[in-house]
């Protein structure tokens, strides 16, 4: 799984799925310049999926465009269950922190 800040590149998937995928071969992230601006969210590294339970941790570059555009996806993995779901307020997952879930929406 790679990263890239170029929005028309071809590895990129986009939207929730439906059945189980394999993940994107590459997943967009903020630019430095983007990540500049700094954060608005503490960066989190893991979240959970509440439909399974699924734990699934992000690499630093997802977990940095979070913190500092919390909406910027509109959907996350679970390695769980194998699919991408949605995230924001109606979304699937809650961050962990401590190793706990907390009440707090991915996305949001």
């Amino acid at each position: 799984m790679g990263l890239t800040t170029d929005r028309n590149d071809p590895d990129l998937g986009h939207g929730p799925d439906e059945t189980p995928v394999p993940m994107n071969r590459k997943y967009l992230v903020l630019s430095e310049m983007e990540l500049k601006a700094g954060f608005v969210r503490p960066l989190r590294l893991q979240y959970q999926h509440t439909t399974c339970g699924g734990v699934t941790s992000m690499s630093l570059g997802i977990a940095e465009t979070y913190a500092a555009r919390p909406e910027f996806y509109g959907s996350t993995y679970c390695t769980t269950c194998s699919m991408h779901r949605p995230v924001g307020a109606d979304g699937e997952f809650v961050w962990l922190e401590n190793g706990k879930a907390t009440d707090l929406k991915v996305g949001v």
